[in-house]
């Protein structure tokens, strides 16, 4: 779709019915705090330079643009805080904007790269759950019939 349009993209099923989307992305929210974006933007720079680069938020770029990262060894309760904080972050972003989807978008699809992955493929499902759940309450309306999460 061209920039700016409500609408990310357009599914048309085998019954002619179209399902219309708008696509976010989430990130795990680290402590300290820093965008999550940021984040995986700097870990892609990181990639593509050839520098080892640690999941955890523990990345910083030097003076010349260099990416340095340092393992850091976190726990299942933080990874689990850091990834709903992000879905949290995500779907309150998107909900925020309700009127401009309202109606024209069928499906918001969260697209959270490494979520399995760094959650260690355990308690994924309640982690999407209860950040879901503490969303829902804070909201009037929906602009969405449905919601999908994907890794």
């Amino acid at each position: 779709m061209p920039e700016g349009h409500p609408v990310d993209a357009e599914l048309r099923l085998r019954s002619e019915e179209i399902v219309r989307f708008q696509i976010t992305m989430a990130y795990a929210e680290w402590n300290p705090p820093r965008s999550g974006g940021y984040i995986a933007s700097m870990e892609r720079d990181g990639a593509n330079q050839g520098a080892p680069v640690f999941l955890g938020g523990k990345i910083r770029k030097d003076a010349g643009d260099r990416i340095s990262s340092e393992p850091r060894l976190l726990s299942p309760d933080i990874d689990c805080r850091a990834w709903r904080l992000g879905l949290i972050k995500a779907v309150k972003k998107k909900i925020s904007k309700g009127t401009a989807y309202a109606g024209g978008v069928d499906c918001l699809l969260v697209y959270a790269e490494k979520l399995w992955f760094s959650m260690g493929y355990e308690n994924v499902a309640a982690v999407i759950l209860s950040a879901i759940r503490d969303v829902l309450p804070n909201t009037k309306m929906l602009p969405f019939r449905h919601l999908i999460i994907l890794d």
